[in-house]
C-alpha cells in the first residue's frame, strides 16, 4: 500500500517532465526592451562572470546594485566597461524588510526597460537566453525558471539535486500557469523576470506579502497570482548555469534559511510538508515496488538535469539531511533568527 506514494510521486515526474516547458536559446534581439538586474551582497567569486555573461546577450541595460558588500564585489564591476552597465550603491535596510526584496525593489525603480529580468549574481547566462525569457513573457507576467544547477563538494552532490526533486515530484507544476489558485505555484528566484506592466498591477518586491519573505521568490509569483496575473514555471536548464553553494556549512546555511520559511513559517506546517516528503520520498523504500519507483523517479529527473549519479544512490540519506535541516532552521528561527549575508532576520 505505501508503494502507492512512490508510484504517485512517479507519475507526477513524469507528467511534469512532458508538460513543463523547456525553454530553449533564441537568436536575435527580444522584441521588448530587457533590463537585466543583479542584487550583489558580497559576491566577489561570482559577479564579474555573471555581469560579462549579460552583456554579451542583447539587453537594454545591466544594473547591479551593492547591497553593502564587504569584499571585492564593487570594484570588480566597477572594472568591467560597457555602456549599459551601471553600478549602484543600495540604501540602508529599513525596518519590515528582507535585504534581497529590498535590493530588487530598489533596482526595479531605476530599471527603464519593458521586462525585468532578475538574476542572481551565482548564475551565468547563455547565449540566447534572454530573448528565450522574453519570448515566454508574451504570455505570462512573470517567467521563473530554474538553470542548471552545478556541484562540487560531496554536500552539493547529495542535496543540491533535491531540488528538482521537491519541485518535481511533489508540485503540480504544469498547473502552475493553466490555473489562477495563488496556492498553486512554485519558483526559482535564480532567474525571475517580470513585465513592467504587472507591477503596477501587484506591486512587485515591494509588494507588503513580498518585502520582508525569505523566500522571496515564491511570494512574487503568489502575489501576480491573487492579482489574477498568469505566471510560467520553466525549465531553464539549457538557458544558464548556477552554483549555489560551495561548500557544506554553505549547503546547510543555504537550505536552512529558506526551508521553514518556505513552509510558511510555523512548526505545525512544516510537521506537514515534512509529513508529504516522509510519506513520498522515504517511507516506500520499505517495500520492493516503493523502492524501484523511487529509483526510477531519481534516475529519470539525474538524467534530464545531469545530477551527479551519487545523489541518485544516497537518496535516503539526502531526504533524512533534508529533513534535519528543516528542523535545525526551525530551532534557529525560534531561538533568534535567520541568520544569512550578515543579516538577521526574526
Amino acid at each position: 500500500m505505501i508503494a502507492i506514494f512512490a508510484l504517485v510521486a512517479l507519475g507526477l515526474v513524469l507528467i511534469n517532465l512532458a508538460l513543463v516547458p523547456r525553454l530553449r536559446p533564441r537568436r536575435g534581439a527580444p522584441v521588448r526592451r530587457v533590463s537585466a538586474l543583479v542584487p550583489a551582497r558580497d559576491e566577489e567569486r561570482t559577479i564579474e562572470a555573471c555581469v560579462r555573461a549579460l552583456l554579451a546577450e542583447p539587453v537594454h541595460e545591466v544594473i547591479v546594485l551593492d547591497d553593502g558588500s564587504a569584499d571585492a564585489t564593487a570594484r570588480l564591476v566597477r572594472a568591467i566597461e560597457d555602456p549599459r552597465l551601471r553600478l549602484i550603491a543600495g540604501r540602508p535596510l529599513p525596518p519590515g524588510w528582507a535585504g534581497k526584496p529590498h535590493a530588487c525593489a530598489q533596482l526595479a525603480e531605476l530599471a527603464t526597460g519593458d521586462l525585468l529580468l532578475f538574476v542572481d549574481a551565482d548564475v551565468r547566462v547563455l547565449k540566447g537566453a534572454v530573448s528565450a525569457l522574453a519570448q515566454a513573457a508574451e504570455g505570462h507576467a512573470v517567467v521563473t525558471a530554474v538553470p542548471r544547477q552545478e556541484t562540487g563538494t560531496f554536500a552539493e552532490r547529495l542535496l543540491v539535486p533535491l531540488m528538482h526533486v521537491v519541485y518535481y515530484a511533489l508540485a503540480p507544476l504544469w498547473l502552475i500557469p493553466r490555473v489562477r489558485d495563488p496556492r498553486v505555484v512554485a519558483a526559482n528566484g535564480q532567474l525571475l523576470l517580470l513585465r513592467r506592466d504587472a507591477l503596477a498591477a501587484f506591486g512587485g518586491h515591494a509588494h507588503a506579502d513580498v518585502r520582508a519573505a525569505l523566500v522571496e521568490d515564491q511570494a512574487i509569483c503568489r502575489a501576480a497570482k491573487v492579482a489574477g496575473l498568469r505566471v510560467l514555471f520553466a525549465d531553464g536548464f539549457l538557458l544558464a548555469t548556477c552554483r549555489m553553494y560551495r561548500s557544506a556549512r554553505e549547503v546547510r546555511l543555504g537550505f536552512g534559511k529558506s526551508l521553514y520559511a518556505g513552509v510558511g513559517g510555523s512548526p505545525v506546517q512544516l510537521a506537514a510538508a515534512l509529513a508529504v516528503v516522509f510519506a513520498f520520498l522515504l517511507l516506500p523504500l520499505a517495500t520492493l515496488p516503493g523502492a524501484l519507483a523511487l529509483f526510477a523517479l531519481r534516475a529519470l529527473l539525474a538524467v534530464r538535469f545531469r545530477q551527479p549519479a551519487i545523489s541518485v544512490l544516497l537518496h535516503p540519506l539526502a531526504v533524512l539531511a533534508l529533513i534535519s535541516i528543516a528542523f535545525e532552521s526551525m530551532i534557529r528561527t525560534h531561538r533568534g533568527g535567520v541568520v544569512w549575508r550578515g543579516r538577521r532576520y526574526a
